[in-house]
Formats: C-alpha cells, structure tokens, sequence
C-alpha cells in the first residue's frame, strides 16, 4: 500500500483538516488548488524493513516529510499542529530536529515543513511484510 494515502486518509478523519484543507492535499507536488491551506506529502526514503523474527520482518520503518502552506500564518500553526498531532498519535510516527518556518514572497505563503519518522503501528504487526 502506498503510505502516501495511509496518511492522507488519516488526516481526512480530522474534522478540522476536513475545514482548512480539505482535498488540497498531494503527495510530492503541490495541489491543483492552492487557494486555502494545503499538505505536501514526500517520502523521504524507501520504507525499511523492521522488527524481525525469525527469518520474517514484521513491519516497515516510514521516513516522510510533511509540508504545509498557507496565505495566513495563525491558519498554517493550526493546521500544521494537527497534522503534528495525527502523525504522533494515529501513525506513530515523530518530528525530526530542523524542519523549515518560514514565509516566501514570491508565492505569498508561509511554510512549515518538517521530517517524520517511524513504524506505523496501523499498517504494521497485523501479518508479515515478507
């Protein structure tokens, strides 16, 4: 399954995801519709593999970056501390040191942009990888 959609449906559960972004969420480019907020997911390497046992491995380490914009900052922190919150506490994955904030004159959007990773316990531990 291509994590990309794991996460998007995930944060789809978000009520307030479902508010602020709605559909304008992709993996790797950028939304068609750039006119509210929006999430740019990119994985940053290929999965890997994790947790063995015996001569099988259990589940699949994830390393994505999450980025999001908005025309309005207050809107940006909110939407970007759900997004932070979702993928803690639904994909068990955890923000990196670094990351971006910033703002870009060229496009009128603030930016937030950090690196998650981990072993998502809803797409592991359920059969084996391989």
């Amino acid at each position: 399954m291509n994590f990309s959609t794991v996460i998007r449906d995930e944060l789809m559960q978000s009520e307030l995801i479902q508010n602020l972004v709605g559909g304008r969420m992709r993996p790797y480019v950028e939304p068609n519709d750039t006119s509210g907020a929006f999430i740019i997911m990119t994985p940053i390497e290929p999965e890997a593999l994790t947790k063995g046992a015996s001569d099988t491995y259990l589940a699949e380490q994830q390393h994505f970056q999450m980025d999001v914009q908005s025309g309005n900052y207050n809107e940006l922190k909110t939407v970007f501390k759900e997004v932070r919150r979702i993928m803690i506490n639904e994909l068990n994955m955890y923000p990196q040191a670094g990351g971006l904030d910033d703002y870009f004159e060229e496009t009128k959007r603030y930016l937030i942009s950090v690196r998650f990773i981990g072993t998502p316990q809803k797409l592991n531990y359920k059969k084996s990888i391989i």
